[in-house]
């Protein structure tokens, strides 16, 4: 989970990575909700708190990227057989 609080500290940016994309946005939308209600329990703000968007599941995923893990494999490989001669 990563948050980060852009200057002046009027927007939260909330991101929840899992291998189960619809549990990642029920989990970062439930940790938005939990965030939202605590604040306003809190009182004295001056402002309205709220959800501008709630998380949705990607449609592919951030990562691994199979790509890069192969060129790594292969790499090492290449390294090895150099080093083994």
């Amino acid at each position: 989970m990563r948050r980060q609080f852009p200057p002046p500290h009027q927007l939260v940016r909330l991101s929840v990575a899992s291998e189960v994309p619809t549990e990642a946005a029920k989990l970062a939308n439930a940790i938005a909700e939990a965030y939202c209600d605590c604040l306003r329990e809190r009182g004295g703000l001056s402002t309205t708190v709220k959800i501008i968007k709630n998380a949705v599941s990607p449609k592919e995923p951030i990562g691994p990227s199979r790509c890069i893990n192969v060129m790594l494999v292969a790499g090492g490989m290449v390294a090895l057989g150099f080093g083994a001669s």
